[in-house]
């Protein structure tokens, strides 16, 4: 039980000190500051880059427009923007405002549903391509680096605490099964010296040894066992 409530209350002590306290606090000769706050320029360039890698890179944002759960809804305008190039270039071609005028309005519509589909088919495999510019264009990791370096240190435990709020209750539950195992491999060990010890009983008590009889039963068996006489 020793060992769970350490291991518990060494990880809560850990995870306050790095968010408390927020602003700079002096405590005699000390400055002292929670550690992410402390540190929120090197910390902010790596959130910035692992934000950009994992969740805001070219890659993942275009693998979640297109199989997310958006999908569907940028799939219908992707086929609305198509129309209206269509029949803009239509317009073109042909000198007139109404495409469906020089094929029939069914015959229109199942170009632009050929074209829409065509482009859905080919898109992820052509975006790979555009993966490297489209990073570069949006720059974001420079962005948000540059943007959390300069929020204050409340904005900035603001922003980060609550992603770490998701898992403090698994990190405390961690550190308590965590201290509970080595207390109880701890308490075994103990066990097991104290039944090799003959100082301690069988239930690891400590045996008091009388020292003054166990000295005179050595001193009797060095005199052959015999009790000394009376002297004449």
């Amino acid at each position: 039980v020793g060992g769970a409530v350490v291991g518990y209350l060494t990880n809560w002590l850990a995870l306050k000190l790095i968010f408390e306290p927020v602003e700079p606090t002096r405590f005699g000769p000390w400055v002292v500051q929670g550690l992410f706050l402390k540190r929120q320029h090197e910390v902010s360039e790596e959130f910035a880059e692992a934000m950009t890698e994992k969740l805001l890179s070219s890659e993942s944002i275009w693998d979640s427009v297109l199989h997310g759960s958006g999908g569907p809804k940028f799939a219908a305008l992707l086929r609305a923007r198509t129309s209206e190039f269509m029949s803009g270039a239509a317009a073109v071609v042909y000198s007139g405002s109404d495409p469906t005028a020089f094929g029939g309005a069914a015959h229109w519509r199942g170009l632009e549903e050929r074209a829409s589909e065509r482009i859905l088919q080919l898109l992820p495999r052509e975006l790979p391509l555009a993966h490297g510019y489209i990073d570069g264009a949006l720059d974001l990791k420079d962005t948000l680096k540059t943007n959390l370096r300069r929020l204050s240190p409340r904005e900035f435990e603001g922003l980060l605490h609550p992603i770490f709020q998701q898992d403090e209750l698994t990190l405390l539950l961690v550190g308590t099964a965590l201290g509970l195992g080595v207390g109880y491999v701890q308490a075994v060990l103990d066990a097991r010296s104290k039944r090799d010890d003959p100082n301690y009983d069988e239930r690891g008590r400590r045996v008091e040894i009388d020292v003054d009889a166990d000295s005179a039963v050595s001193e009797g068996a060095d005199g052959d066992g015999e009790a000394p006489g009376p002297a004449s």
